[in-house]
């Protein structure tokens, strides 16, 4: 019974981690194949040693053999050895297939769930994105996908255990082999031998280290910045950038799983080796201890070495199955949320109008109700109102990050939805108050993923006043940004965000809280260029500084998801209650 529980959850652990492996069946046979080669032909080979002992304490001048594959009558002792030597080439040769098939199998597997999983996210809507959030990618990237890696690993050879240990049981009952004590031959020599082996594994492994914290942070980057990358339409440049470095990482893997397959195989077929080399040399050797020899390399390889794989590798599919399940469960969810593209080309026109608009988070309480908006081509539109107001949902919503619950977002009078993405961020950019910094150079900042020039980077940071700023910089545009390196001052990275927005010649430029928490230079900086873009580019402005809003030629007033009042700031200064009490509040400093 409690075999039968073991097989069962070993077939359920083996087939799930296959599951994420659609094209590896061909792979799996091959392991099985090779399985099957190298087990009959070391159990000849073990017979053969036992049968060359046997003959030489009975003092046979000749030996005779049949086994599996193997027909010798009447051979010296020479020509077995010959014999064996070429058998154990050959078992070299086939175990070394086995090792790199499974190996490449667990690398490719890895490497393709990585991606998978990267895409799944990068083509997720804006609100799937925000609720995964940047720890639980990093878990599915990486930590789930390693546990994914181990089960792989558990599994081929779990099967090359299994199937050895049945080609060893099937022969032990054709030769009825006799159980004696243990001994390990030559250990020394051979660790000797596999040095080298074991150095090449510990500098793949430091270097896979390094590329796996690469990746990490690459990934987080991914999730940290996914509000951002949506808004500049490059899913695609992030995706190829997280594909080259899985590849990367998936060249180191296959080599370090590969060697670390490798080395127990030819550490037992050098034992062997060491065995066939002591009986070519044990003629003096009295017949029983030559007896001895081969019962116990037999009794070591039959024993310990296949059961102890198989074991091992049980126990690894079993804590390894819940994070699979997850897995796959998380990638299917992913997969359902998939981002609606369009696919029309955008209108001539360039109004923005909002619609009837109403909003709500799952099953919560509407946040945006019945909210009806225009902004003009080359108009600045300011938003305000109280924290919890619906601004920043408002401007999801004016970047396609979110669809309306009802109501509809417009351009030109054709419906946001139906235009294709790419067009749309092309065509509407976006200002966050948090810049975030990605691991390049200035250039690479400003760019974004995008394909650019340098011409192009260097008149975005002009408009966006910076480009003095960066040919102050050690390296100018050349000078690396990001964690563990050079860091940017809140006013600087403010105006590289607009600088950003600016690279793709917008035509509506979204923009919230620009001078938050600005010093004065940079807060006059940004408005210059807000000043300068205001009539060429349409302007939106979320902000609570009463001075960012001076520019505005409309101001929007939201309170409890609706808009309470709009029209000039000169105006709304006298018929709005909460407009007033703001321009109150910043004429004595507070705002």
């Amino acid at each position: 019974m409690r075999r039968s529980e073991t097989s069962r959850r070993f077939g359920q652990s083996s087939q799930l981690a296959l599951s994420f492996a659609p094209r590896a069946r061909r792979r799996v046979l091959l392991v099985a194949l090779t399985a099957v080669i190298t087990g009959f032909g070391e159990a000849s080979l073990l017979y053969l040693i036992v049968r060359s002992a046997t003959a030489l304490a009975a003092g046979e001048p000749r030996i005779s053999v049949h086994v599996a594959f193997l027909d010798i009558s009447g051979v010296t002792r020479s020509q077995v050895g010959v014999t064996a030597g070429i058998l154990l080439l050959a078992l070299m040769l086939v175990t070394t297939v086995n090792a790199w098939v499974s190996a490449s199998l667990t690398a490719d597997t890895t490497r393709d769930v990585r991606v998978k999983v990267g895409s799944a996210f990068l083509k997720a809507s804006w609100a799937r994105q925000a609720q995964e959030g940047p720890s639980r990618l990093q878990e599915l990237a990486s930590a789930y996908t390693g546990q994914l890696s181990v089960a792989l690993t558990g599994t081929t050879t779990a099967l090359t255990a299994a199937v050895n240990f049945a080609v060893y049981l099937l022969t032990a009952l054709v030769l009825n082999p006799v159980a004696c004590a243990m001994l390990l031959l030559g250990a020394c020599v051979i660790n000797l031998f596999l040095r080298p082996l074991r150095d090449a594994i510990r500098r793949t492994s430091k270097a896979n280290l390094l590329v796996s914290r690469r990746f990490n942070r690459q990934v987080t980057e991914t999730a940290l910045t996914a509000r951002e990358i949506r808004a500049f339409g490059v899913p695609s440049a992030v995706q190829a950038q997280l594909a080259d470095t899985a590849g990367e990482g998936a060249h180191l893997q296959r080599r370090l799983r590969f060697l670390a397959r490798l080395q127990p195989v030819v550490y037992q077929d050098l034992a062997l080796g060491l065995v066939v080399v002591g009986l070519q040399s044990a003629g003096g050797a009295s017949p029983a201890t030559v007896a001895e020899l081969g019962a116990v390399v037999l009794l070591l390889v039959r024993s310990l070495s296949y059961t102890q794989q198989l074991n091992s590798s049980l126990q690894t599919l079993n804590e390894a199955h819940p994070y699979l399940d997850d897995l796959a469960v998380a990638l299917a969810d992913l997969e359902s949320h998939h981002e609606h593209q369009g696919d029309q080309a955008l209108p001539e026109g360039r109004d923005l109008v909002v619609d009837g608009v109403s909003y709500r988070y799952g099953d919560g309480p509407l946040i945006l109700r019945e909210v009806t908006m225009r902004a003009c081509a080359g108009e600045c539109v300011g938003i305000v109102g109280r924290s919890g107001s619906g601004k920043s949902t408002l401007v999801q919503i004016l970047l396609r990050l979110r669809t309306p619950t009802t109501g509809t977002l417009s351009i030109g009078g054709a419906p946001a939805r139906e235009i294709r993405q790419d067009l749309w961020h092309q065509t509407v950019a976006f200002v966050p108050q948090d810049n975030l910094l990605i691991a390049g150079t200035v250039a690479e900042n400003i760019g974004f993923f995008r394909s650019t020039t340098q011409e192009a980077v260097v008149q975005a940071a002009r408009r966006a006043h910076l480009h003095d700023d960066i040919a102050a910089l050690p390296d100018g545009y050349d000078t690396v940004l990001g964690a563990g390196a050079r860091d940017l001052s809140g006013g600087q990275r403010q105006r590289l965000g607009l600088a950003r927005a600016l690279l793709g010649s917008p035509d509506v430029i979204v923009l919230d809280e620009p001078t938050s928490a600005l010093d004065m230079r940079s807060e006059q900086l940004v408005q210059e260029t807000l000043q300068e873009l205001h009539g060429t580019v349409t302007l939106i402005i979320v902000a609570h500084r009463i001075s960012t809003m001076a520019i505005c030629d409309r101001i929007v007033v939201l309170e409890e998801g609706r808009i309470k009042a709009e029209g000039h700031p000169d105006d709304l200064a006298k018929t709005s209650e909460f407009y007033a009490e703001a321009v109150r509040l910043a004429r004595q400093g507070v705002g």
